[in-house]
């Protein structure tokens, strides 16, 4: 999962995206892939009904990374060539 995070990353850097939105994707993503891990985890360790505390961790890393991406979405165009 984590090569698949870093491959697409370093897919969509290359084709110029706005400025401040890799970090965005990547707290989605990596929150996306810890909250699905943790339901074919072993250990039991419940702590708000069904969800574990990593997956309410990574719920709210989805939450800022889309924050996040709107956010910069609003404020800058498009960057043509220009480093995230």
């Amino acid at each position: 999962a984590g090569l698949t995070i870093f491959a697409s990353l370093m897919w969509r850097q290359r084709r110029a995206p706005r400025r401040g939105s890799q970090i965005g994707l990547f707290l989605i993503l990596l929150g996306m892939e810890r909250f699905l891990v943790e339901f074919v985890r072993v250990k039991d360790d419940r702590f708000f009904g069904p969800f574990t505390l990593a997956q309410l961790i990574s719920a709210a890393l989805i939450v800022i990374g889309a924050w996040l991406m709107l956010r910069r979405a609003e404020r800058w165009p498009a960057a043509d060539g220009e480093p995230v």
